[in-house]
């Protein structure tokens, strides 16, 4: 059973706990955010609502500026915005509308996921270019809390600095660093997926399948290539 925030204020007692669970979330709320019972678990899910693209789109392009606060600014509402179920159509639309390039929104969706450099503490340390907080974003978050309290991050640093401050530290994606060990046997490694699909329609079933795992990797600097072949049983 699902509720919705007006069933919600009615106070039920499982409207009641869906109600607790709801003001711990950080999403934005609003009518279309309901709170799933599951049968199996009798836990609360919260649903992730669908928001307004276009006021999404205003609110985090009227944000950006080439400042640290700004672009911390813009990465707290882009990490707001993650959690609408239809962040996909928004991140979609920030490209097409050519109100931030597609490079840039990579890097500000990973300056997001960094709870070290959302903390309001250390902004004013932070230096005034999105490439060197996007370096950032890749160190180890422990590391880069040390790096913040010794003193060491200073808003004068550039971004080449930084990654000579940076480059021994231990990263915060692990692909990333399977990945410079494999640069020095080749220059890129690549794998097919085989799928095996009915051939009716198969073309729009394919592009579905490949535009899934390019959202999944979204956050990554991968390039997908595909091809399909038709095989048929007699």
């Amino acid at each position: 059973m699902a509720y919705t925030d007006e069933q919600i204020k009615k106070g039920t007692k499982n409207a009641e706990i869906a109600r607790k669970l709801l003001d711990k979330s950080s999403s934005k709320t609003g009518k279309n955010l309901k709170v799933v019972i599951d049968n199996d678990t009798q836990e609360l899910i919260p649903q992730k609502p669908i928001v307004n693209i276009n006021q999404a789109i205003q609110e985090i392009g009227s944000s950006w500026r080439k400042t640290a606060e700004a672009i911390i600014n813009t990465c707290s509402i882009i990490r707001q915005y993650r959690e609408a179920g239809n962040w996909r159509q928004i991140s979609d639309e920030l490209i097409k509308r050519k109100v931030i390039p597609e490079i840039t929104l990579k890097q500000l969706v990973a300056i997001s996921s960094n709870k070290v450099l959302m903390n309001p503490k250390y902004v004013p340390q932070l230096p005034a270019t999105q490439d060197t907080i996007y370096k950032a974003s890749q160190v180890r978050e422990e590391e880069l809390k040390d790096l913040f309290e010794s003193k060491k991050i200073q808003p004068s640093m550039t971004s080449k600095e930084f990654k000579a401050l940076s480059e021994k530290l231990p990263r915060r994606n692990k692909h990333l660093d399977r990945t410079k060990e494999l640069e020095k046997k080749a220059t890129e490694v690549s794998f097919t997926i085989k799928v095996k699909i009915p051939v009716e329609n198969f073309k729009s079933t394919q592009n579905r399948i490949i535009k899934e795992i390019k959202n999944y990797y979204f956050e990554e600097d991968f390039v997908f290539e595909s091809s399909s072949t038709v095989k048929f049983h007699y």
